[in-house]
């Protein structure tokens, strides 16, 4: 008989006590949120470490979509962020990112009693938001890549557009290497990691809507994903109304099949590259607020996490501003009344 003798020190497992008083879903910490009211009420944002993956076929709007994540992030939330493209240089992506505020917003807005350049504002408000284009990076330079993020400018939400493009792997039948090297990086760095996709040509031979499902993701995303949302919008396919009669231009649906399943109806303004809740237009309100006030990111965030918990949709220091819909009335000559479409989608039963 063996005389090793066993000690208790090692620990054996968690206490399920512990866990439970640190990761209630109720807590700020857990979250990330997105500025989109609709997104953020239901799924209560995206996790704040693991894999995200955002999918949807070429030209569908998912490039747009996630730098509206970025730039609501950094610039209101105060969240480092990277936006990492293998499509669009710095510059390209700076611009895409300021232009629709200045479309939709103006290109000045009251602060202080005084009118102020939008590009004053931002250039004045800390916004740990990094833009990089990159070159196809094998496995390992890739991660030491997501590192020197972390390391040097304490990133905490690392956005891949697209992700497939980046990393190129020298055993090519590993058809799954992609989702588990992006989730393996992000639990080890303890960062949230969104990766732009596109979905598979099988759903352009669909039959019916031509709606996308967690199988056309590719390269393993699908199963090593924490949350996969993908982007759909009728008008792609050419489709005005929908079964119910109501209008889809303009629309688009994130649904959510991996986490918290739900749909989430939004608007896509493609002259602008503008997306926006259906419901409750919280992230022009956000933004602007963000761009008079440049100093209290933490303050904004606490009022925005006690504004999700009631059911008033307006926020007590934010006056709803309706210009938005004008301006974007304006940017869309086709759209007949953009408010009758708001308060159509409003009353809609999804």
């Amino acid at each position: 008989m063996s005389n090793r003798s066993i000690t208790t020190e090692e620990p054996i497992g968690i206490p399920f006590e512990h866990l439970i008083s640190r990761n209630r879903p109720d807590k700020a910490d857990n979250k990330l949120y997105t500025g989109f009211y609709d997104f953020d009420k239901l799924t209560g944002g995206i996790p704040k470490v693991g894999l995200t993956v955002l999918g949807g076929r070429p030209a569908m709007g998912c490039t747009s979509l996630a730098l509206n994540l970025a730039r609501n992030m950094a610039i209101v939330f105060g969240i480092p962020t990277a936006y990492v493209s293998s499509q669009f240089n710095e510059e390209e992506l700076a611009d895409r990112i300021v232009n629709p505020i200045t479309q939709i917003m103006g290109e000045k807005i009251e602060a202080d009693g005084e009118e102020h350049s939008i590009y004053n504002l931002l250039s004045q408000r800390y916004s740990p938001l990094y833009l990089q284009l990159i070159i196809s990076k094998s496995p390992k330079a890739f991660e030491t890549y997501c590192e020197q993020l972390v390391e040097r400018r304490g990133v905490r939400v690392i956005i891949l557009d697209t992700a497939e493009s980046m990393v190129y792997f020298a055993k090519f039948h590993d058809y799954d290497a992609l989702g588990t090297l992006l989730h393996n990086i992000a639990v080890k760095l303890n960062i949230c990691i969104i990766a732009v996709t596109h979905l598979s040509r099988t759903v352009e031979d669909r039959c019916g809507d031509h709606r996308p499902t967690l199988g056309d993701l590719k390269y393993g995303l699908d199963a090593r994903s924490d949350m996969a949302m993908l982007l759909y919008r009728p008008e792609y396919y050419g489709f005005d109304i929908d079964e119910d009669g109501y209008d889809t231009r303009n629309m688009a649906n994130i649904t959510i099949l991996k986490g918290k399943y739900c749909e989430i109806r939004m608007l896509f303004y493609k002259s602008c590259l503008y997306f926006t809740s259906a419901k409750y237009n919280t992230q022009e309100q956000l933004l602007r607020y963000a761009l008079q006030n440049p100093n209290n990111s933490d303050t904004l965030l606490k009022d925005y996490t006690e504004h999700l918990k009631i059911a008033n949709p307006n926020f007590p220091e934010i006056a709803f501003d309706s210009t938005t819909f004008e301006a974007m009335r304006k940017l869309n000559p086709e759209i007949v009344d953009l408010n009758n479409l708001f308060v159509q989608q409003t009353e809609s039963p999804f």
